[in-house]
């Protein structure tokens, strides 16, 4: 009977496109984290409001 070893190749692993895909959802999440911190975080931190406008108008009536 003959004994059949199945040795693998010199390529390594096979998985090497699950790695990549990982690490390219990592970086769009990074990213997208920034740009929410960016739209949201950052004027909430910097206490950025509109500025209201002035409502208290002074109009002079000349006296007839």
């Amino acid at each position: 009977m003959t004994t059949i070893i199945n040795t693998p190749g010199q390529g390594g692993d096979n998985d090497g496109g699950m790695g990549a895909g990982l690490i390219l959802g990592i970086i769009i999440t990074v990213l997208a984290i920034i740009v929410l911190f960016y739209v949201y975080g950052w004027p909430a931190l910097k206490g950025d409001q509109q500025q209201q406008p002035d409502t208290n108008v002074n109009i002079q009536i000349p006296k007839p």
